[in-house]
């Protein structure tokens, strides 16, 4: 994430292994290139070039630091990795770097119930947030008190079947002000009564990524609030923008974005939140994961939104 402007340097930190798969001893010189837009971020970079010398099944690892500042420039770069010895020991790669644009609060905790990996929990840490991935099976003695928010991951319900069996617990939670994030759900997996408020899955989906977004309450926090969801928010999505929308949506729900594939019915549930006694319930069918996984800013701010919704301005 890009610091606003005025925010300290942000560090950033990865590693490079060189590892010898061959039989013989081998030795040469490693390289990093970073594209000149980003030479920042390599200020505290290791000497541009670093000698090895690796005995067969052996492998040394650098780290590589540096900082992201308000004038790093955004976008997808490659950072050049080259490990260059004789002919046949030698080997390159591109290190694919992500700088984007996404304000969290400061000090934020939100508790993290998983599913099938960890694209969510590794998004929000990137972010900035304090995250806690949460053990579904140990649902009756997890104390989520102390959370500003709390997502339940995709189709975490089938994933941990404790979480339907004490998901009163969870709307406990919220009603007692906590925020409460649920990532879409199969139908099969779902009931109506794990929503606060009546919530009937279909299996309607919206299969183009690109399809047109309509913001039904550009002004809501969820839209707007540290970040702003523009028409760009919602660009360079892959695969689909979101699947088993609710079909049966009490009027409590706020409803805050449509979308339909071409030709196809609008559909205007895929993201809804609900005030649930002092606190807060959203319930998203869009596919939040596989933009996140991409890296896509757009996914970033809407995702810093949710987990920041207890923070927002009244």
């Amino acid at each position: 994430m890009r610091p606003a402007t005025g925010d300290p340097a942000r560090p950033v930190e990865f590693f490079v292994e060189v590892r010898n798969n061959t039989e013989v001893p081998c030795d040469g010189r490693l390289s990093l290139f970073f594209p000149t837009t980003v030479s920042r971020m390599a200020h505290e970079l290791f000497p541009a070039s670093r000698e090895y010398a690796l005995q067969p099944g052996r492998s040394a690892v650098w780290r590589v630091r540096g900082d992201i500042t308000s004038e790093t420039p955004t976008g997808r770069f490659s950072v050049f990795v080259l490990a260059e010895g004789s002919a046949r020991h030698s080997a390159a790669a591109d290190l694919p770097i992500t700088i984007l644009d996404a304000t969290l609060p400061a000090g934020l905790s939100v508790g993290v119930f998983t599913s099938y990996d960890d694209t969510l929990a590794e998004a929000l840490e990137n972010l900035g947030a304090a995250v806690v991935e949460l053990d579904g099976a140990r649902m009756p003695f997890v104390d989520l008190s102390g959370f500003d928010s709390v997502f339940v991951d995709l189709r975490a319900y089938l994933v941990h079947p404790q979480l339907a069996q004490y998901n009163s617990l969870l709307l406990d939670y919220a009603r007692a002000g906590g925020n409460l994030v649920v990532m879409y759900q199969k139908t099969e997996e779902w009931k109506s009564e794990l929503a606060p408020y009546p919530l009937v899955l279909g299996r309607e989906r919206v299969t183009l990524e690109d399809a047109p977004v309509t913001l039904l309450e550009p002004t809501h926090p969820l839209l707007s609030w540290p970040n702003v969801l523009d028409a760009g928010a919602w660009q360079g999505w892959v695969q689909e923008r979101g699947l088993y929308f609710p079909r049966e949506v009490d009027s409590r729900y706020t409803r805050l974005v449509s979308m339909a594939d071409a030709g196809g019915e609008p559909l205007s549930t895929g993201w809804l939140v609900a005030d649930a006694g002092k606190g807060s319930y959203i319930y998203t069918s869009l596919v939040w994961y596989r933009q996140l996984r991409e890296r896509r800013p757009g996914a970033y701010q809407a995702l810093a939104n949710m987990a920041a919704y207890p923070r927002r301005p009244r």
